[in-house]
């Protein structure tokens, strides 16, 4: 009797693991894999040689946790390939969640600050939206991200944040940016010694 419960019950588990394992690899297909390749492009658009500036990582380290990172950059890709879709919360949250393992799976952490740094949001000028670092960059210092130095990336960085927010109050911009230039640049000037 005991061993027809627990070969029930082994076989229940296999079939549910089973079925998950085959609802991730579908979701794959169906949502992740046509936007693949653009994925990819955007994971090296920052460290293409006229835009790569290899303070960008070191700095995002030490400002951001690897997880909000996933978390950001699986929120904007979800969003650009789903655009003027109407989404309930719960779908919304589950989608979320799937980008962000499939992300975490395929790229590594340089790659997926390239991505979300490639989509992020960096507020507006004159009504325009600036998305990307490079465009952010041409934008805030009419310069390639690439000629940044430490002081100016952190201050395009710490934007990510709340864009919005920040250009309402540039006082408490300002205070952002002085700490995580005090933390981040820093740290550049000790490991270059």
């Amino acid at each position: 009797m005991i061993k027809k419960i627990l070969r029930r019950l082994f076989c229940t588990i296999a079939l549910l693991f089973s079925g998950i394992i085959f609802a991730l690899c579908g979701y794959y297909l169906v949502e992740i894999e046509p936007h693949r390749s653009e994925i990819t492009s955007l994971s090296q658009s920052l460290n293409q040689a006229p835009h790569h500036n290899p303070q960008v990582d070191p700095l995002l380290s030490v400002i951001y946790p690897t997880q909000s990172i996933y978390a950001s950059a699986s929120r904007d890709l979800f969003f650009h390939f789903h655009q003027g879709q109407r989404i309930s919360q719960g779908k919304y949250h589950l989608h979320h969640a799937l980008w962000q393992l499939w992300l975490t799976v395929l790229y590594n952490q340089s790659e997926i600050n390239s991505i979300w740094l490639a989509e992020a949001y960096f507020g507006s000028d004159n009504g325009n939206p600036v998305y990307g670092l490079e465009h952010a960059s041409q934008v805030r210092f009419s310069a390639q991200v690439s000629t940044l130095n430490c002081s100016q990336l952190v201050e395009l960085l710490a934007m990510l944040h709340a864009p919005s927010l920040y250009k309402a109050k540039p006082e408490l911009f300002k205070k952002r940016v002085e700490k995580l230039e005090m933390k981040g640049c820093s740290e550049q000037k000790v490991k270059q010694e």
